[in-house]
């Protein structure tokens, strides 16, 4: 089932694990991601996958990403910054949110949410489609619309730590969207 994948634990809210979240590294024919079947403590439209416990200051925020690899990458990226209880990044491993993991990530923090999917079409309509969710339902939100063909953890790759101002200076503003320009890009 996981022949060729990169394999990450997924855990519950008590840290426990729960299953296993299967990433190709092999042939490119094969699904990106294998997630972990269905299960009495395992349900793909319930469980998020969280690297990072909630940040417990009201700064801090939750950044809901796509993949797996990008929750990561945001996690390590905040860990070598020194800024690991500032961020918790969450994914449930795609762009489509069920209507119990909506709720979910709205009652994980007090603070302003961030969506920082792929800045590709898809991530760009579902980024759209959840802020305004999110908005309706009294969420403080914003979004981070990173260059084309750029994801978290590529944009991470690329930027090194200093690449978390892409979640942290949107996080931070007053308005629900903000601009903030990079010498190599721009986040919405």
């Amino acid at each position: 089932f996981y022949r060729q994948r990169a394999l990450v634990p997924f855990r519950d809210d008590l840290w426990q694990v729960v299953g296993i979240i299967g990433r190709n590294v092999g042939h490119a024919s094969s699904a990106k991601y294998k997630n972990p079947p269905r299960t009495a403590v395992y349900d793909k439209s319930v469980n998020l996958y969280q690297p990072l416990p909630v940040p417990t200051d009201r700064s801090g925020q939750v950044v809901v990403v796509e993949g797996t690899l990008d929750a990561m990458a945001i996690a390590v990226a905040a860990i070598r910054a020194g800024k690991a209880a500032a961020f918790c990044p969450v994914t449930q491993s795609g762009r489509e949110l069920s209507d119990v993991q909506v709720r979910r990530v709205m009652d994980m923090h007090p603070g302003r949410l961030v969506l920082g999917f792929d800045g590709d079409d898809a991530g760009r309509e579902s980024a759209a489609r959840y802020s305004l969710a999110f908005a309706q339902a009294g969420k403080p939100v914003s979004v981070t619309s990173l260059t084309r063909g750029h994801d978290p953890a590529s944009w991470l790759a690329d930027r090194g730590d200093r690449g978390l101002y892409a979640w942290s200076a949107v996080a931070r503003t007053s308005r629900a969207i903000r601009s903030v320009d990079s010498p190599r890009g721009r986040t919405t």
